[in-house]
């Protein structure tokens, strides 16, 4: 029996076969309602793409893209001076930037929010530049939303900061990361480990930094476990009434203010207590911790966004993905070796 072809499906609804293309792709010139009649006679009559002549397409529109659309956007809520002063920022722009540039994109920095471009605005300039693509760095507070013309464009974010939409996301692979400088700490000798964290932190990595921890004291005696310093904000006294009760051997923090915040309370790091940064990505200094690598994470999300490009897959996603990125431990003067374990 032949394969039904898009010419079957055109000449069934009444359009033309590039038409019905469009619409099997989800492209955004096509109206719904029209699209949603084509996909359904598409399945009424068992219509399958040709994978061949799929895979030569994507192939064919990779080559154009660069063509098609010459920009790509990052949107993020901070100016460009920031980069000056995180060092993150800096890197998950110019892993976006030169990913980007390999592909044969320009990739431009918008900034919105506050005393910036409003979401409207964002949204008339994409258009008037002709800008299909977005990429959205993390925001500086969990749980943050935009709104942007969806059906118009492709688009992915950096990070588990932003709440609404549901996009495709490019993340560093925070379980992994907590249980990387676990393993690390333990294989150094450490055998007591403790965990600050407060909950702007605990929110903007999804919880998964504290679900690592705990997973990992489920597997030891109950004698051996620290309960971890949940706490917005601490004093001095509080910090050392903790470590005098539960005698941790290492603390894993998440940000590299606390560091200074420990030494403060008269802590020596790591002369009284051994310490690792779960992120050191703003860090040059000889602190030891996971490099959770944002210039790969940035990298990760152009490609998310490109391929949605090449393949015209506009708007929200139906279900939306996570690709993970492995960080790399860094050894540092605050979490010496006492002996090496296996």
């Amino acid at each position: 029996m032949p394969r039904p072809t898009l010419q079957q499906i055109a000449n069934i609804i009444g359009v033309t076969r590039a038409t019905v293309s469009l619409a099997l792709r989800s492209h955004p010139s096509i109206p719904k309602s029209t699209r949603e009649k084509i996909v359904a006679c598409a399945e009424k009559i068992g219509y399958r793409p040709n994978p061949l002549i799929s895979a030569l397409m994507v192939d064919l529109r990779s080559r154009s893209a660069s063509r098609r659309w010459c920009s790509l956007a990052y949107v993020t809520p901070f100016p460009t001076a920031t980069m000056d002063i995180l060092p993150a920022a800096r890197r998950y722009f110019e892993g976006a930037k030169k990913r980007a540039g390999d592909l044969g994109y320009d990739l431009v920095y918008f900034h919105y929010g506050e005393g910036a471009l409003t979401d409207a605005r964002m949204g008339k300039i994409l258009y008037a530049r002709n800008i299909s693509g977005v990429l959205l760095s993390p925001g500086p507070k969990a749980n943050y939303s935009i709104t942007l013309p969806w059906q118009h464009i492709c688009t992915a974010t950096l990070g588990y900061t932003l709440q609404t939409p549901m996009l495709n996301r490019s993340v560093n692979h925070q379980f992994h990361t907590i249980t990387m400088a676990i393993r690390k700490a333990r294989h150094y000798g450490y055998k007591k480990l403790g965990l600050l964290l407060n909950d702007e932190d605990d929110e903007k990595t999804e919880h998964l930094l504290m679900a690592g921890f705990l997973a990992y004291q489920a597997t030891l005696a109950p004698a051996s476990r620290v309960p971890i310093l949940y706490r917005d904000s601490i004093s001095n006294t509080e910090l050392k009434r903790w470590l005098s009760k539960y005698k941790p051997d290492a603390l894993l923090v998440l940000r590299p203010s606390w560091v200074e915040r420990i030494k403060s309370a008269g802590i020596k790091v790591p002369g009284d207590i051994a310490l690792a940064l779960l992120d050191r990505s703003d860090v040059h200094g000889d602190v030891a911790g996971v490099d959770q690598r944002p210039d790969l994470v940035g990298a990760a999300g152009i490609d998310l966004v490109t391929q949605d490009l090449i393949t015209s897959n506009y708007g929200l996603p139906a279900a939306p993905k996570t690709v993970l990125t492995e960080g790399i431990w860094v050894d540092g003067a605050t979490l010496p070796p006492i002996h090496q374990g296996d």
